[in-house]
């Protein structure tokens, strides 16, 4: 059978690289390059080293929960995270709970979202 699964999907079905996870993946890096670096003080290389392991490590646990992604899915996933890092290090001031607390919300959100269709999805 052929995997017609498309390289970009624009909704929550998964993409094999990108789709409306990536998003929240790319929130995770921001949300993980400002506790890291302004609330624990870590430098950029321990951060960006923690970031990237913690990002595999959730992907792990994905695996493990059996939630089923291609390969490049999941390497996209730790990549975006990275970038949503790197932005954070080179754009956005890192001093402001505020920003914080919103990509908090704002991912929990999508989180919802996502999850609810995922449900939808793999319910019969």
């Amino acid at each position: 059978m052929k995997d017609v699964t498309p390289f970009v999907s624009f909704g929550w079905r998964e993409g094999r690289l990108i789709d409306f996870w990536s998003f929240v993946h790319f929130l995770s890096g921001i949300l993980l390059a400002i506790i890291l670096m302004t609330h624990l003080h870590l430098s950029f290389l321990w951060s960006i080293i923690s970031t990237f392991f913690l990002l595999i490590l959730w992907e792990m646990f994905e695996l493990i929960m059996g939630i089923g992604e291609h390969l490049s899915n999941r390497v996209s996933d730790v990549a975006v995270g990275c970038i949503g890092f790197l932005c954070t290090f080179y754009f956005l001031p890192m001093t402001d709970n505020r920003l914080l607390i919103l990509i908090v919300l704002v991912m929990f959100l999508l989180d919802i979202l996502g999850m609810r269709a995922y449900i939808a999805r793999a319910t019969p």
